[in-house]
């Protein structure tokens, strides 16, 4: 799934400096990688109602698929293009087998102290189940984008960032449908940096998100987000460097509701630091809090706070170990459709994940992966709760 524009501050600084990196070296890298994971619950519900899906809750899921990351320099400017695509084969439930893809292409350019990318992505794969209230579960998601980032600032001084993108959403599931979306966001910020203190940025930013299949009486067709905040991102050295972004948030449905229904007022904020104690050792930690277009049928959008934290440690040449844990709130907000009980529709759920990796690099073009994951959900209704173990071994080859 595409989180679109949450922090679009903090993802703005981080690829205009990535931009400017990315034209030095010309970059072609292919290759083959196939996944095999048991799960003790495919179905990210309780067993009533993937019974009433008929979904087997224990499966095996093989996943081969292609790895593409191409970069190619053209003077003062660069074309990207990068992604994976393959297919998901399911041993129990072969109707939630579907293709897999995530790619990404565009144009990184420089003129005088102006540095730019013009990006399009496009994922598509069988729509997360935990994300449906649906008796068929079968539905492939489609996220299509397209953005422009422009930043033109010196290392010392005022600095200026435009932003702009459109994103569609599709679902194959005639009700899912109903949460298809387009969504159109603009963004303008003003910076200030200094290679001892950092690049601070004042940034004002407004979004409009349309669901064009919304039905019923009382369905409301789309909401407008504007939003104004602030950004900081330091590098202390190699060890230390991280982004700090805070913003104010105002939502306003597309149509009037009773008692201002849909509305929304608050803060957004987010925060992602990388920590290297040792040449061994990284650990990450990334907080957002994020409003997103909701996949929820009948809701407009969905408030969510994600918490992660991570540490890899390089064992050698060869072993590398990884430990983590996530922890994703969401509250789903907006009108629900007349006719529908609002008790049986899913508004606020927890979800925590436990993980840990174990990578064997056999040789430069040649790894093995084994991964273990322990994930739980708490819902505002018990039959969306679930719990599941998923063990799997990843290998991957380099051309």
């Amino acid at each position: 799934m595409v989180q679109y524009w949450a922090a679009a501050a903090m993802v703005g600084a981080v690829t205009f400096s990535s931009a400017a990196s990315a034209q030095e070296t010309r970059r072609l890298d292919f290759g083959a990688h196939a996944s095999v994971f048991h799960d003790s619950n495919v179905a990210r519900t309780d067993e009533t109602l993937a019974a009433q899906r008929g979904i087997e809750p224990e499966d095996v899921i093989f996943t081969p698929s292609l790895r593409f990351d191409l970069l190619l320099p053209i003077s003062r400017q660069s074309f990207f293009l990068n992604g994976t695509a393959g297919y998901d084969f399911h041993r129990e439930n072969n109707q939630l087998d579907s293709e897999r893809f995530n790619v990404s292409s565009g144009l990184n350019g420089q003129l005088g102290p102006c540095r730019g990318t013009l990006m399009g992505g496009y994922t598509r794969a069988q729509g997360d189940l935990q994300d449906l209230t649906l008796i068929n579960p079968e539905n492939t998601r489609e996220v299509t984008s397209v953005n422009a980032n422009v930043s033109c600032a010196r290392p010392t001084g005022l600095g200026l960032q435009l932003s702009a993108g459109h994103e569609w959403a599709n679902n194959s599931n005639v009700l899912q449908a109903q949460s298809d979306y387009e969504s159109s966001s603009g963004q303008v910020g003003v910076t200030y940096g200094r290679p001892t203190f950092g690049v601070l940025t004042v940034f004002a930013q407004r979004q409009r998100t349309e669901y064009d299949n919304r039905i019923g009486l009382g369905s409301t067709p789309g909401y407008d987000m504007t939003a104004a905040g602030v950004s900081f991102e330091r590098r202390l050295g190699a060890r230390i460097e991280g982004t700090l972004s805070l913003s104010y948030s105002w939502v306003d449905p597309l149509t009037s509701a009773p008692g201002g229904a849909g509305e929304y007022t608050g803060t957004t904020y987010g925060a992602d630091f990388v920590f290297r104690p040792t040449e061994r050792l990284e650990t990450l930690f990334t907080y957002e809090r994020s409003i997103v277009p909701s996949t929820r049928i009948g809701k407009l959008y969905d408030i969510q706070e994600d918490l992660r934290l991570e540490a890899r440690y390089q064992l050698g040449a060869r072993f590398q170990v990884g430990l983590g844990g996530r922890m994703l709130d969401s509250t789903s907000e907006g009108s629900t459709l007349v006719g529908v009980n609002p008790g049986l529709l899913l508004t606020d759920s927890r979800t925590k994940v436990m993980f840990g990796s174990l990578t064997f690099k056999q040789s430069q073009r040649t790894s093995i992966r084994l991964d273990v994951s322990r994930e739980e959900r708490e819902a505002n209704i018990p039959t969306y709760e679930y719990s599941t173990t998923r063990v799997g071994l990843t290998a991957d080859v380099a051309f």
